[in-house]
């Protein structure tokens, strides 16, 4: 049995392992007035105030407790073995081929991917690091390669403007007409005829070019050494990106792929615990929802039957095996039929004279918007103010600066800060969380005593006599257990079975089986008999009714269970019995109260009359 969910809370106050004594207070606080503290003032950890929040305002959960607020003892039950799970402690590691390959790369392994794509793409920064550094390299040999192109070009320019003109001599035109070239001009044309490969190669050493100016120019004219203190900065420039700039760009992206993958990580583990948590709130919002549709399917009886617990512990699993559709049809049934309302409408009355009212205190939760204002914010125009706030000074103030005669008086009034100023505000409407304290009337039973219906479920009774027998067991059941008293059904042909509908041993199953049963079979109410007598025998049964209800097709009792039955009628135990149809009284003469029932408004009336004695 549930214990309250006071006890509840001040065991896990006491009890709990998985926070410390002033998370627990706070938890407690929470679930026994339903309502969360402000963030600021909470010790909590967010995902735990989530989880109490989404407990906290789930509808289901909601419907259910205003529709019942004695479930609360379930829920709180349900609530605090959540908040004692613990989330996953392992979470798969969605990357962990991503960190292979990281480690790779560090370890300067040339990496090597699969097709399919990666949650991080440790593949394509591999791939843009090496296509960057590939780009850099080329870019360098390019400018490299540019550079002696124009040195040589620069070179060969020098040259020619130093070459003395012969053009327009004798010795000139005659090697000209003989198609000579002079050695100069044999030597620039070389100069200009090879690659720039080749050219770096021959600048390096000392050439035939190198001699052949010296030997003609003077250094003014063209200075071989300057020449070569530029060609020596050209070809001193890289070729290729330094290991070192390779290392920081890897070190850079590794760096970033690392991180991200930690983020990666981190998002992976969140989602995972707010999934778990979802999952945890989904599992009580579904038992909720199944305690919600049967307590519509068996209302308007047998909500009064079956007491929270029951109820609770019926959506676990058992109201999938059970005939709720003979419940409903029943109940429906009470509910139209003119004759039997009035029975339980009487019955009902008769038990409000043995009662008890008291006021009971309820918390009531509510939203009340209001409007919060910011005198920080600058949306609003309020009105005017002093201050020295000169952003927001009224134009006439400023004014006062225009004029020495006035200066002094600006000075004193932004000293005292009663400059006069606009006063804005923002303003913002916000939900507010409140709990209200309703009364409410609160209806103690008086202790009445228990009794058993034995009801005849032989051939015979089959049709009306059925109808009536099983809405009129289903009418005192009601009724028995608005005053919490224990009550046995007792079917019965030629053997017997037993349906206890006290509240601690409810089996509504079987009273859905009995509703949903056609009678079939002879007729022997011996076994019945017995049974209720040892029954009446018991400390649950002391003092207890019986009430049998069959159409009276049945041999006579024995002397000796007649004896057991006027030994029990003297401990004040009665014995009632109900004929469906009007057969021969002849064998139920043993009976504290005989009624004849057959469908009628009057003979319905009689009934209530004699039910009066045994319900009183």
């Amino acid at each position: 049995m549930t214990s309250s969910s006071k006890e509840q809370l001040q065991d896990f106050l006491d009890f709990g392992v998985l926070y410390n004594r002033e998370q627990r207070s706070e938890i407690v606080a929470t679930i026994d007035k339903w309502r969360l503290i402000s963030q600021e003032k909470s010790v909590l950890i967010d995902s735990t105030r989530s989880l109490l929040q989404e407990f906290l305002s789930n509808r289901a959960i909601r419907s259910l407790l205003k529709e019942d607020a004695s479930f609360k003892d379930q829920i709180t039950e349900e609530i605090l073995k959540a908040l004692e799970e613990s989330p996953p402690e392992e979470i798969e590691d969605q990357f962990q081929e991503d960190r292979e390959l990281l480690q790779q790369w560090k370890d300067g392994k040339e990496l090597r991917f699969r097709e399919s794509v990666n949650n991080i793409p440790v593949s394509k920064e591999y791939t843009i690091h090496n296509e960057e550094i590939a780009t850099k390299d080329n870019d360098l040999q390019t400018s490299r390669t540019e550079q002696i192109k124009n040195f040589q070009n620069d070179l060969i320019a020098i040259w020619k403007k130093q070459q003395k003109p012969i053009s327009n001599t004798a010795l000139a035109a005659q090697l000209s007409n003989a198609g000579i070239t002079t050695k100069e001009d044999q030597l620039i044309d070389d100069l200009n005829r090879y690659s720039y490969t080749y050219f770096e190669k021959y600048w390096k050493q000392n050439n035939r070019h190198k001699d052949f100016i010296r030997e003609k120019y003077k250094k003014r004219q063209i200075d071989l050494n300057k020449l070569d203190q530029q060609f020596k900065k050209i070809i001193a420039l890289p070729q290729s990106t330094s290991q070192k700039e390779i290392d920081r760009l890897k070190n850079e992206r590794i760096k970033n792929l690392e991180e991200q993958l930690d983020l990666a990580a981190m998002q992976a583990e969140i989602d995972a615990i707010d999934e778990w948590r979802k999952e945890l709130v989904q599992r009580l919002e579904e038992h909720v929802k199944k305690i919600l549709d049967l307590m519509k399917k068996l209302n308007p009886i047998l909500k009064e039957i079956l007491p929270p617990g029951r109820l609770w512990d019926l959506s676990n699993g058992l109201w999938q095996e059970m005939d709720t559709d003979a419940i409903e049809k029943y109940a429906a049934l009470l509910e139209e039929n003119k004759h039997v309302k009035e029975l339980a409408a009487l019955l009902g009355r008769l038990r409000l004279a043995g009662i008890a009212v008291e006021k009971e205190e309820m918390q009531e939760m509510f939203f009340r918007p209001e409007d919060v204002i910011n005198p920080h914010g600058k949306a609003e125009v309020m009105g005017i103010k002093e201050s020295n706030d000169l952003n927001y000074a009224l134009p006439g103030e400023m004014a006062l600066l225009e004029t020495p005669e006035t200066e002094d008086i600006f000075l004193k009034k932004f000293a005292e800060k009663k400059i006069q100023t606009l006063e804005l505000i923002d303003r913002n409407t916000t939900q507010f969380q409140e709990n209200r304290t309703i009364t409410v009337d609160k209806e103690i039973p008086q202790d009445k005593g228990p009794f058993l219906i034995a009801v005849d479920t032989s051939g015979s009774m089959h049709g009306t006599p059925e109808l009536m027998a099983k809405l009129i067991a289903l009418a005192i059941a009601k009724e028995a257990s608005k005053d919490d008293r224990p009550m046995t059904i007792i079917s019965f042909s030629t053997s017997i079975k037993t349906i206890e509908l006290n509240t601690k041993t409810m089996d509504i199953a079987q009273l859905a089986r009995f509703l949903g049963h056609s009678f079939h079979g002879g007729t022997d109410i011996d076994p019945a008999l017995e049974y209720a007598i040892d029954t009446m025998k018991s400390d649950t049964y002391k003092n207890a009714d019986l009430l049998m209800i069959t159409d009276g097709v049945f041999p006579s009792l024995n002397e000796q269970r007649i004896k057991e039955v006027q030994k029990l009628q003297k401990k004040k135990n009665r014995f009632h019995c109900m004929n469906i149809g009007g057969s021969s009284w002849g064998s139920m003469d043993w009976c504290d109260n005989l009624w004849t029932v057959d469908g009628s408004s009057g003979s319905l009336m009689e009934l209530v009359k004699g039910l009066k004695v045994m319900i009183k």
